[in-house]
């Protein structure tokens, strides 16, 4: 209370060190609820000894004195088996004061790369949104229509024109699940003063619980992401394998790039014509192949996003023995990457894929995607002509004019 009140800390010249405390991990678990955690009198105040001891950190003999601080921190109670280099990482850092600092800059660099990333993204949503409010509707080559309509009545054809594999709608409804759980166990820590954080963590059994939760899904998360990375190498692998039978130079390179995620210069190209046309600067709606340049670059948020989370998240869990490894202060870099990229994730999941996948008009209220692994027929061919174009080419289906009213 004497470190918050105004009076004090402008007679003494103090800095706001509870509000600090407050915004630490040690700080929040005591505000929901978490009495076993650390608070000022664990760090500030000598084992056996009481408040009335407690002395300034340059006195030789303070708990928090430079070469005491580190026993202070590996305490029993605490970091048991932390090296002394765990007590560089700071409980009082408090970032909008600390610019000139690596923390600070990494501060910067996370909220220009969301504003960078998420705002193209919502554009992109906004304008697709308006479309449908003003009533603009892009009308197809019916032959197109026509074509993927006779490849659906083709068990061949349909399965080419399935975008999503059994595969990876499991991945994908497990990755769902893993992610709200993350979110709910996660985010709370983050509002740790608003009382529905409190009712969260209390659902969920606690803050001890929910950390466990919290944990165990990240692992779920990683060992999910490595599967599925095996799975890219086989695809990968049999993609280079064909490549090199048919005699073509730099097979490895080009089976890379032919994944079915990788943002190609095509891609590119076309999402500057998809805005073009969003802007009415442009009559016709390109069209994509299997997977549209909004879903590789989603796909890629969620590849970069897993792997930073993981690997901090793995950094701040198993602390006592990353200190052995690690200056204290990449736990400060690691807390701060963590919560920056989670935020992103959130604000890309919780807002752009959520409404195309599941509030946009042309899949509402679910995209069948997600469940049958098949785009709805208007959307296959506004939005995936290509794909129907190459399903047609690989089956040597060919596109014919559709026949005149009242034919026979």
């Amino acid at each position: 209370v004497c470190y918050s009140d105004p009076k004090i800390k402008e007679t003494h010249h103090l800095k706001d060190a509870v509000a600090s405390f407050v915004r630490s991990f040690h700080g929040k678990a005591a505000l929901l609820g978490e009495e076993t955690t650390a608070n000022c009198l664990s760090c500030h105040v000598s084992a056996g000894k009481n408040a009335h001891s407690m002395l300034p950190h340059k006195d030789p003999n303070s708990s928090v004195n430079y070469a005491n601080v580190a026993d202070s921190c590996r305490s029993t109670l605490c970091h048991p088996g932390a090296d002394k280099k765990i007590a560089l990482a700071a409980v009082h850092l408090d970032l909008p004061t600390a610019n000139g600092t690596i923390e600070y800059a990494i501060a910067v660099i996370f909220i220009i790369l969301t504003i960078f990333t998420f705002c193209p993204s919502a554009l992109l949503v906004l304008l697709d949104l308006f479309q449908s409010v003003i009533g603009r509707e892009h009308h197809a080559d019916p032959r197109v229509h026509a074509l993927a309509e006779k490849l659906l009545a083709d068990p061949r054809g349909r399965e080419g024109l399935m975008r999503f594999k059994i595969r990876h709608r499991i991945q994908h409804w497990i990755l769902t699940i893993l992610f709200i759980l993350l979110v709910l166990t996660g985010f709370p820590m983050k509002f740790a003063d608003r009382g529905w954080a409190t009712t969260i963590v209390q659902a969920f059994g606690g803050l001890q619980a929910s950390r466990v939760i919290h944990h165990w899904s990240g692992i779920a998360l990683v060992v999910g992401f490595m599967a599925h990375m095996l799975d890219v190498f086989f695809v990968f692998k049999k993609r280079a394998q064909e490549l090199a039978v048919d005699g073509e130079p730099g097979a490895a390179r080009k089976a890379f790039v032919s994944l079915p995620m990788w943002i190609s210069p095509e891609d590119v190209r076309k999402t500057f014509q998809l805005f073009a046309y969003l802007l009415f600067l442009r009559k016709e709606r390109p069209s994509f192949g299997r997977f549209s340049p909004a879903e590789k670059f989603e796909y890629l948020g969620v590849f970069w996003g897993t792997m930073l989370l993981g690997a901090t998240g793995l950094l701040l869990w198993g602390e006592e023995i990353s200190s052995h490894f690690l200056s204290g202060r990449a736990f400060n870099i690691a807390t701060i990457a963590h919560t920056y990229e989670a935020f992103l994730a959130l604000i890309h999941v919780g807002i752009l894929h959520i409404y195309n996948v599941i509030l946009a008009p042309k899949v509402f209220p679910l995209s069948p995607a997600t469940l049958s692994g098949h785009t709805p027929v208007a959307k296959l061919v506004e939005e995936h002509s290509d794909l129907i174009h190459e399903v047609a080419r690989d089956l040597g289906v060919s596109k014919q004019a559709p026949e005149a009213p009242g034919a026979n």
